[in-house]
């Protein structure tokens, strides 16, 4: 009896994994179909920021994308400034220490 119910316990056991193995391989496939939609949409997004593929847009679209286009060049060149304003201090910095090398050098 107990070799009985330890067999229908196991087999029971499989048939639940394979519902759940189901279930799984199934939501996976939902989650892939919505990454590829995602990735289809930034894709056309990305040509549309490089001025690609705009036959379908209004004038009012253009518009929307051309004032994006330039808050997005407005945020690069205040990060380019903030870079070559740091690069000018390090070399200020360098500038510093070189003048006193240089001094050093001049005592001796």
């Amino acid at each position: 009896m107990d070799l009985t119910l330890d067999k229908y316990k196991k087999c029971s056991k499989r048939t639940n994994t394979n519902i759940n193995s189901q279930q799984e391989v199934q939501n996976l496939k939902v989650e892939i179909a919505d990454l590829k939609q995602k990735y289809e949409m930034l894709e056309t997004r990305k040509r549309h920021l490089l001025g690609e593929d705009l036959t379908s847009f209004t004038m009012e679209d253009i518009n929307n994308l051309e004032i994006q286009v330039d808050r997005g060049l407005t945020r690069i060149r205040a990060r380019k400034e903030l870079c070559l304003l740091e690069a000018i201090k390090q070399c200020e910095v360098k500038e510093q220490i070189l003048i006193e090398e240089n001094t050093l050098l001049r005592k001796k």
